[in-house]
């Protein structure tokens, strides 16, 4: 299999079995996921294989260095323009004569329409006419990472592959790449909303893995400072989020009692917090930590 994202494997399975048996849907596929890149990841990779002269992927070959480069005639890209990015129907428009002509280079030609969520409503709706007689060996992949906010017209003519994959395995990537624990992996994920951007806080943030690892113990206002400019920069309930999650690393060097009283602490200023921001919430993170220390040094 071509080197792609983990979490990229089933949808990329999905359509290199569809592919073999000539079964890619006429209509459309909807390639709904994080990060768009990682889905243009995924077709790439899926049409150096459908491309290839040797049928291998080799990446040695005239088709797939003109999928590398992003050049191969058979593939076109439709995207947005202006400053809005919006995608107007006269983009679509455009692509309707190669319609009438065959693939020249490849076995079938593939049309990808980035962002696709920005189509207007008149791009739409051509687009609707030309799936209602969908031309012979061409395909229409629509990528966006928001479906939702495709027409439920468009929506109702595509076939959905989902390409977010599980948080299992994007956090067993997270910790392969960089050593971290998955729990800490976990945060970083659910801070940052997508596997590449977790990746970045864990290995560009060192403030992030220090925190996590040392933040019960750490005893200077170095470790206030941190805190202020980790909430700035993440909010308080990362900071909560990340103080529970050091506070389970550390339990095995505390009291049973010590850790039921920390861990009462942290309910009840965390109720505080949710309900609070700004300056009151960085007193109430504040006066947590201090208490916790206070109950660390207790003999």
């Amino acid at each position: 299999m071509s080197e792609i994202s983990p979490w990229l494997a089933a949808p990329y399975e999905t359509l290199l079995r569809w592919q073999a048996n000539n079964r890619l849907p006429q209509s459309a596929i909807l390639l709904g996921g994080w990060e768009a890149h990682c889905i243009h990841e995924l077709i790439g990779a899926f049409l150096k294989h459908a491309f290839c002269q040797t049928q291998n992927a080799c990446g040695q070959c005239q088709s797939c260095q003109w999928v590398n480069s992003v050049q191969h005639p058979d593939w076109l890209i439709v995207q947005g323009t202006g400053k809005l990015g919006d995608i107007g129907v006269e983009q679509v428009r455009e692509v309707v004569p190669l319609l009438q002509s065959q693939p020249t280079h490849a076995p079938f030609r593939l049309i990808c329409i980035a962002d696709a969520h920005r189509m207007t409503e008149s791009a739409a709706n051509a687009l609707l006419k030309v799936l209602e007689e969908p031309p012979n060996r061409t395909y229409w992949f629509l990528v966006t990472e928001t479906p939702s906010r495709l027409l439920a017209t468009i929506r109702s003519r595509c076939v959905t592959l989902d390409c977010r994959g599980d948080n299992d395995t994007i956090e067993g990537w997270l910790s392969a790449q960089t050593n971290v624990d998955k729990s800490v992996c976990r945060l970083a994920l659910d801070l940052s909303g997508t596997p590449t951007k977790a990746l970045a806080l864990l290995t560009a943030d060192t403030r992030f893995q220090l925190v996590i690892d040392n933040f019960v113990v750490l005893d200077s206002q170095k470790s206030l400072d941190w805190l202020d400019e980790l909430m700035g920069r993440y909010g308080s309930e990362f900071c909560l989020s990340a103080m529970a999650l050091g506070l389970r690393r550390y339990a095995d060097r505390i009291t049973n009692e010590q850790l039921d009283v920390l861990t009462r602490l942290w309910w009840h200023f965390s109720t505080k917090i949710q309900i609070t921001e700004g300056e009151r919430a960085r007193q109430l993170l504040h006066e947590l930590w201090i208490r916790w220390q206070t109950e660390l040094a207790k003999p």
